[in-house]
């Protein structure tokens, strides 16, 4: 990308002398025109100018035409459904509990107990 420069500015760069001392990750750019990665385009100052833009125009956005108000009405059902099954199970499975608990009260009630005697 082709921009030209009304100030010096100065920009982010890949890692130069990575590890040393005087490790530096930046470029200056005096006024004039320079070549410019296209990564850089949103950084720029608001001064620069592009000249030539060689980015690639972004792809349209398609929506997904299967999705619908009632797709999602029919999952929410479905989901409803799912809930109220586990919510009559989980009854059940309490219920059931509570009458092991009160046959088994009644058998040791039945029982004769031991002690001295």
């Amino acid at each position: 990308m082709k921009v030209e420069f009304k100030s010096a500015w100065f920009g982010p760069s890949e890692v130069q002398r990575e590890g040393k001392i005087n490790q530096s990750s930046g470029r200056r750019y005096r006024p004039g025109i320079h070549f410019v990665p296209a990564e850089l385009k949103d950084l720029l100052p608001k001064s620069a100018k592009i000249i030539e833009d060689d980015t690639p125009a972004p792809a349209p956005v398609s929506r997904d035409p299967g999705l619908s108000l009632r797709d999602f009405d029919e999952t929410r059902a479905a989901g409803d459904a799912e809930t109220e099954k586990a919510q009559e199970a989980e009854e059940a499975l309490r219920k059931n509990a509570e009458r092991l608990q009160a046959e088994l009260a009644a058998e040791e009630a039945d029982r004769p107990k031991k002690g001295k005697r």
